[in-house]
């Protein structure tokens, strides 16, 4: 058997400067469940720009161009509960677990709210100037924040329905938005590729940082509330410090364009896009650790559970796929057995 062929070590110097890891050293997973997405009574294939799940991992929505919301119970096994409320594309979709309620929104300027008791609309507002990309709960389950395909985030009262606040975004066409877990920052960004910053505790404007030259396609908010992700269609992605506005560290994503990011923990980051694929990021090293294989088209969504065991992504392939979220080094050995399997 022919000895294994060892890298020599000025290749992997180059590979580390360019931030890429040497093969052998970036685990493959594949999802253990899949969903294929199909449009209410024939069989053309729906395009997913939505998907969430509930924080106790046991319910799963997602949502795409064929204007409906399908909710999944996990354990049941039973086929989604289609939730028709919407005119045109649904674009984005959270869960509040404080209130067991859904939100939804899309392109026909429409935001729902979801009665999970019995999956009826419990409050309707289509007052949005254009259509809403993006939808993210408040904690506490009072508030919730929306942003339009323009320049504006809007924070609503949904006791009373009622906008409690504008947003002004000098992103020009806003078209994402979150919020931190501990409900102080909201971001917002668009086509030039500037982030803006808001405190919400303290009701500041925002702090602008320039996070790109190109459109930002996703925005993501660490757990402690320390660092805010940026990507988009630039070659790489952006970690920046939420107090100070710096740089905190970068990882080169090209060939493919950033969709989705999403943060594991303080010190992973998932990135999909283009390239069908799902990269776990080792933030101390910018190295990636994990590579999650199993869409074949651009991987535009992602959501994990509040106990960071089960995620859940969809893309342009109209698929959802489940997988058992890539644990830390040392427990990566036990967590990814049996991750080759998918079933439908």
């Amino acid at each position: 058997m022919p000895a294994k062929l060892a890298l020599p070590a000025w290749s992997v110097i180059a590979l580390v400067l360019a931030g890429v890891a040497p093969a052998e050293t970036v685990r493959q997973l594949r999802p253990f469940r899949a969903y294929d997405f199909r449009a209410e009574g024939h069989d053309t294939p729906v395009v997913v720009t939505a998907v969430a799940i509930s924080p106790d991992g046991s319910q799963v929505a997602a949502s795409g161009d064929d204007h409906g919301v399908r909710l999944w119970t996990l354990a049941s096994g039973q086929q989604p509960e289609l939730l028709r409320g919407h005119e045109g594309w649904v674009r984005a979709l959270a869960f509040d677990g404080e209130t067991r309620r859904l939100a939804s929104v899309g392109d026909d300027r429409r935001l729902n709210i979801w009665n999970l008791a019995d999956n009826q609309t419990s409050l309707v507002n289509n007052d949005a100037q254009g259509p809403i990309g993006s939808v993210a709960f408040l904690p506490g389950g009072q508030q919730l924040l929306t942003a339009a395909y323009g320049d504006q985030v809007r924070l609503l009262n949904l006791s009373s329905g009622m906008i409690d606040k504008r947003f002004a975004c000098p992103c020009q066409d806003t078209r994402v938005m979150a919020v931190s877990p501990d409900g102080r920052w909201m971001a917002a960004a668009g086509r030039n590729g500037t982030l803006r910053l808001w405190d919400l505790t303290t009701g500041e404007e925002g702090r602008d940082i320039p996070a790109d030259t190109q459109r930002l396609q996703a925005i993501a908010f660490s757990p402690d509330g320390k660092r805010v992700a940026t990507g988009g269609n630039g070659p790489r992605v952006r970690l920046w410090d939420l107090e100070s506005g710096d740089l905190a560290g970068e990882l080169h994503t090209r060939p493919a364009k950033v969709r989705s990011l999403l943060f594991l923990d303080d010190n992973r980051l998932l990135s999909g896009g283009t390239d069908n694929r799902i990269h776990v990021w080792d933030l101390r090293t910018e190295l990636p650790t994990h590579r999650l294989v199993g869409h074949t088209g651009t991987v535009a969504v992602m959501a994990v559970d509040a106990a960071g065991e089960t995620l859940v992504s969809a893309g342009f392939d109209t698929t959802v796929l489940l997988w058992r979220a890539p644990k830390t080094p040392a427990a990566a050995a036990t967590a990814d057995a049996g991750s080759d399997e998918v079933t439908r």
